[in-house]
C-alpha cells in the first residue's frame, strides 16, 4: 500500500492537551486514519535550574523510528522557545527570533493509526514545560 492514498485529505487541526511539567509531548494518531503531518508548534519553557535542553522530534510506530527532526537550538534555564515544523521549508533551520525556530518536516512525516509523534528533550527536567501544542494534518479514513 502507497504512503499516502490518492487524492487529497481532508486538513485537521489537533490541540491536544499540554503535558505535565517535566514530561515529554506524546501524541497518537487514531486508529484507522492516516494522516500527514503538515505543521507542528509548541512552547519549551524551561525552568530556572541550570542545565542545557535540546528537543528531539519523532514519529514511531511499534517496530520503527519513520521519522526525527532535531532542534537547533541550545536551550539554558529560565529559556523559551516556540518551535515550528513544517513540511516544505527547505531553508536550514531558522531563528526568527531568539525565542522561535523554523525546523523542515521531511516528506515522510505520515502517522497511522499505531504511530506516535512525541518529543525527547535531552536534558529535559521536572520544571521544564511544553505548551500551546498544534498540529496540522492531512487525513484520510482507511478502511
Amino acid at each position: 500500500m502507497p504512503i499516502l492514498p490518492h487524492g487529497s485529505g481532508a486538513l485537521i487541526r489537533v490541540f491536544p492537551t499540554s503535558p505535565a511539567a517535566g514530561l515529554e509531548i506524546v501524541y497518537a494518531s487514531p486508529l484507522r486514519t492516516r494522516r500527514r503531518l503538515l505543521e507542528f508548534s509548541a512552547t519549551l519553557i524551561t525552568s530556572a535550574a541550570v542545565a542545557a535542553r535540546t528537543p528531539l522530534f519523532f514519529i514511531t510506530t511499534q517496530s520503527s523510528t519513520s521519522m526525527i527532526v532535531p532542534g537547533q537550538r541550545l536551550m539554558a534555564a529560565s529559556d523559551e522557545c516556540t518551535f515550528y515544523l513544517q513540511l516544505g521549508w527547505n531553508g536550514v533551520p531558522y531563528a526568527i527570533t531568539t525565542a522561535s525556530q523554523i525546523l523542515n518536516l521531511p516528506e515522510n512525516a505520515v502517522m497511522r493509526g499505531d504511530s506516535t509523534f512525541q518529543t525527547s528533550t535531552i536534558g529535559i527536567l521536572a520544571g521544564d514545560q511544553w505548551s500551546a501544542v498544534t498540529f496540522l494534518f492531512e487525513e484520510w479514513i482507511e478502511p
